[in-house]
């Protein structure tokens, strides 16, 4: 991670942290939305081995996490987020 960062270029990288789940237009949404669920729930959520975050490009974002929600995942609010990290 630490050579991806200096190289000058731009990286995707896990280090301290989550590696994001990038999607972009030409994905399957519905093979996406799974395995983004999969790796999220793989490790309880706990270490930083899989993705806990989305990159998703515009023109497909809103169909994404409508896949997402028919799925069973959850839109947090504003109002939601804070009151978790309280």
């Amino acid at each position: 991670v630490k050579e991806a960062m200096a190289s000058g270029k731009r990286a995707i990288a896990a280090g301290p942290g989550n590696p994001p789940a990038v999607v972009d237009e030409t994905a399957n949404l519905n093979i996406a939305a799974q395995g983004i669920i999969d790796g999220a729930s793989i490790d309880n959520n706990i270490i930083c081995t899989a993705e806990k975050e989305v990159c998703a490009v515009g023109s497909i974002a809103d169909k994404l996490k409508a896949e997402l929600q028919r799925r069973g995942c959850y839109l947090l609010n504003d109002r939601q987020v804070r009151a978790l990290e309280a």
